[in-house]
């Protein structure tokens, strides 16, 4: 059986276009767990354990690791404590099927967050009979399983899979354990078909100076996330109707320091049904409106019990002019309680110029409403404040896209007014979250792809950001959080029962040394149903810290068996 090659493609958005990686059996092989996938793209990624396994965080086009849109099956599920559960997601490397990173303006039906742009989560259909089981072993005793069962019955498809994963750290107090339960089932109607999903993931992780960095604490977080999502795709006439309901609730018990006594609990339940409804029509192209309800709540030990609820309604339309020029506009309004009436929206144009050149346009306008954390949160170090304003921000882009049979490449221009950016910062003896006033963000991204044979490819994307601060006296609690230099390269051969990739990449933030990392797998297969794999992450055993004064893991090593029947 030959395995697809990892996918990293264009992709379109309101603004214009974003990355894209498919799903199939390859990057599986590339990489431990789905997110580590967007160590590819052109987005800064923060991972505090081996993996990932424990927290990651994502900054995209300079924004703050806040400003950054979760989607699920193109549904809001952005943390409403705070930033570092976003990448809780219950679902197993068996149940996603692509990742798109979009740029801002993705928040065009999908409500607010994306000031820097999106990070969007398609899960994956069941198809056919199947069986997977894979185990992998690494080092700091880590180990890895994976077990998955699919059924197909007629128009029934429906998935259950297992994923655990366990280490002991790279260094004191970084150890992490967990594990993952999920179910996905589509049925399948005459005019299109139903879903229901489910997850419930568990984590326990040393947290070593995670939120005191330079303070030596060790400290210890344990989370739980549920998640249970259903909707249908109906269509008819030209009609697309789109219900959907989604309901998560994450948990979670901190201690800031192991030898002492005390800990907080907190409890967060996002509750959002939702209805879209598109019309394909010849005079004004295809016309969308979505209706939203919106619950978020929070019982914590610390941050109190709050209540906030937000409706929304979204207008667009996306048409063409001819078979070269494609626009796309979109009008959004949110009601949040304490935050008012609040109207945002993009605006975007793709010109053909040549059968292989296209110019891409774009402009949107963002918000984000303050965290639970930022308004309420109080301990001897750190204070939220209640008062907090809503992030506004307002993007423009210009770009040029270049495709053709066996090589690609694109290249774009952003700028990005940001206003009451929200950010952690020094106040006599404790960091306080304050609205710090107006940033301005200019930068650009360029990337190139080129396949010289059917079974080899290289990929490369790079990305410089200047992000400048009206007021610059402030003292930032995590450094200034983004990084001003991103490249990233990869060779991919596939020899058929021998594959292998070699990646390459290069980070610097604003004031510090930049760091290189270099990582690959092999593979083999043995027949059908059976492969063994290999992998290795900062292969050179790199010393580097994304958070200044929290050590990063050093050379890790992987080896494990996939079977699949």
């Amino acid at each position: 059986m030959e395995l697809e090659p990892i996918v990293v493609s264009r992709s379109s958005s309101a603004a214009g276009a974003g990355y894209s990686v498919s799903y199939g059996d390859s990057l599986y092989r590339a990489f431990d767990l789905p997110l580590e996938s967007l160590k590819l793209f052109p987005i800064d990624t923060e991972e505090r354990s081996l993996s990932g396994s424990s927290q990651t965080r994502f900054s995209l086009r300079g924004s703050t690791t806040r400003g950054v849109l979760m989607l699920l099956d193109g549904q809001r599920i952005n943390d409403p404590q705070t930033e570092y559960y976003n990448s809780d997601i219950p679902f197993t490397k068996e149940d996603i099927k692509k990742i798109d990173i979009l740029p801002s303006g993705a928040s065009r039906t999908a409500g607010p967050d994306a000031i820097g742009g999106a990070i969007s989560i398609a899960l994956k259909k069941p198809e056919a009979d199947e069986r997977v089981l894979e185990l992998g072993y690494g080092s700091h005793d880590a180990a890895n399983v994976l077990l998955s069962f699919s059924e197909k019955m007629d128009n029934l498809a429906t998935r259950f899979s297992l994923e655990s994963h366990r280490d002991r750290g790279f260094s004191y107090d970084t150890d992490s354990k967990g594990f993952v339960i999920s179910s996905v089932s589509f049925l399948e109607v005459p005019v299109g078909d139903i879903n229901l999903s489910a997850g419930y993931q568990e984590k326990e992780y040393g947290a070593y100076d995670f939120y005191t960095p330079g303070k030596g604490n060790p400290s210890r977080e344990w989370t739980r996330t549920y998640l249970l999502k259903s909707g249908a795709d109906l269509k008819g006439d030209g009609f697309l109707i789109k219900p959907s309901l989604l309901w998560r609730r994450h948990y979670d018990k901190f201690m800031l320091d192991e030898n002492a006594m005390g800990s907080n609990h907190h409890r967060s339940d996002v509750y959002t049904p939702a209805l879209y409804l598109e019309k394909d029509t010849a005079a004004l192209g295809t016309l969308g409106l979505n209706l939203e309800y919106g619950k978020e709540r929070m019982n914590s030990s610390n941050l109190g019990k709050h209540d906030r609820n937000h409706k929304s309604l979204t207008l667009s339309d996306k048409f063409r002019l001819g078979k070269k020029i494609s626009l796309d506009f979109s009008l959004r309004r949110d009601d949040f309680d304490g935050f008012g009436d609040m109207y945002y929206g993009s605006a975007s144009a793709k010109v053909g110029v040549s059968e292989y050149g296209t110019l891409i346009l774009g402009v949107s306008q963002d918000i984000r409403i303050p965290s639970f954390t930022e308004l309420y949160y109080s301990d001897d170090y750190s204070v939220g404040d209640a008062g907090l304003a809503a992030e506004k921000s307002l993007s423009c882009e210009f770009g040029y896209d270049y495709s053709r049979p066996g090589a690609g490449g694109g290249i774009k221009i952003f700028h990005r007014d940001e206003r009451d950016l929200i950010d952690w910062v020094k106040s006599q003896a404790r960091w306080e979250a304050e609205n710090i006033g107006v940033a301005k963000v200019v930068g650009t991204e360029c990337y190139f792809k080129v396949r010289p044979a059917k079974t080899a490819s290289f990929d490369f994307n790079y990305t410089y950001i200047d992000k400048q601060f009206k007021e610059q006296d402030y003292i930032f609690k995590y450094g200034p959080n983004y990084a001003r230099h991103i490249f990233n390269g990869s060779f991919t051969l596939d020899m058929g029962r021998v594959s292998s990739m070699l990646w390459v990449s290069y980070k610097k933030k604003p004031l510090r040394d930049g760091w290189w990392l270099l990582g690959g797998y092999c593979d083999y297969r043995l027949n059908e149903k059976a492969r063994f794999f290999f992998r290795v992450t900062n292969l050179l055993n790199v010393e580097y810290q994304q958070i200044e004064g929290i050590p990063q893991p050093g050379r890790y090593l992987e080896g494990g068996l996939r079977l699949e029947w």
